[in-house]
């Protein structure tokens, strides 16, 4: 992971906040890129791992149901621009934009998150420590519930807030290649929002490859910090195990 891109996108939301989370990076020496031994992670956790890896396959699934159903609420808003594939939310559409998110709301976020406590229970396992909290949540679903019911009877608050701030929140979305080695691009920007005595600008860009990817061309080599070590400790000492 490299900590840099995420604190400077911390940043432009806070400056406040972007200035502690460098701090606590600086304190653990985590100022470049972090690294996780995943298999050691897993045996610290009691993970089984095949569990843990069939799960990873169902949470990729769960983002295509995401995708789609965002599609489908959001379609009047679509369009194209050139090659790529574009959804615009301004003060000229924020009614429809606010309506087609309570319909997403209404229509399948609950879904989307018992499917995703599913997916973490199947990792963790049912009878473990961390599974059973993934049990009484998708039990217990009164913050979604709530998260819901916010959107719903905040709609004018929320049209309101996105024709003061002057946002242009433009998201843009392309594949290329042929099957099999495709690659995709995904990006968000908001152009100027204004609250108040702030203003800030946040653009990100994703980018997705299909196929087998190479470990050696995905992690770098230099100015990495592995924390395995230091979460090895603190589980350590959280169990009683430690100093």
């Amino acid at each position: 992971m490299n900590m840099g891109s995420i604190s400077k996108f911390i940043s432009k939301i806070d400056s406040e906040s972007g200035k502690q989370f460098e701090s606590a990076l600086k304190q653990i020496g985590a100022t470049g890129y972090v690294s996780l031994n995943l298999n050691q992670v897993a045996d610290l956790l009691e993970i089984d791992k095949e569990a843990f890896a069939k799960a990873v396959t169902s949470s990729t699934k769960i983002n295509t149901k995401v995708y789609d159903s965002l599609e489908k609420d959001f379609s009047s808003l679509q369009g194209k621009d050139g090659n790529d594939y574009t959804l615009t939310v301004n003060g000229e559409n924020a009614d429809a934009a606010v309506t087609a998110l309570v319909s997403f709301c209404d229509n399948s976020l609950k879904d989307i998150y018992n499917e995703l406590m599913d997916v973490y229970i199947e990792a963790f396992g049912a009878d473990s420590t961390i599974g059973k909290q993934y049990v009484d949540m998708k039990k217990d679903t009164k913050d979604v519930d709530n998260a819901i019911k916010k959107v719903k009877d905040n709609k004018d608050k929320i049209v309101s807030a996105i024709k003061d701030s002057n946002a242009n929140i433009v998201s843009k979305a392309k594949v290329t290649g042929d099957k099999g080695s495709r690659k995709g691009t995904i990006s968000i920007e908001t152009g100027e929002i204004k609250n108040d005595d702030v203003s800030m600008n946040i653009s990100l860009t994703s980018n997705i490859t299909e196929g087998k990817p190479s470990v050696k061309d995905l992690v770098p080599t230099e100015n990495v910090t592995d924390l395995t070590s230091i979460i090895t400790m603190l589980s350590s000492q959280m169990s009683g195990k430690g100093l």
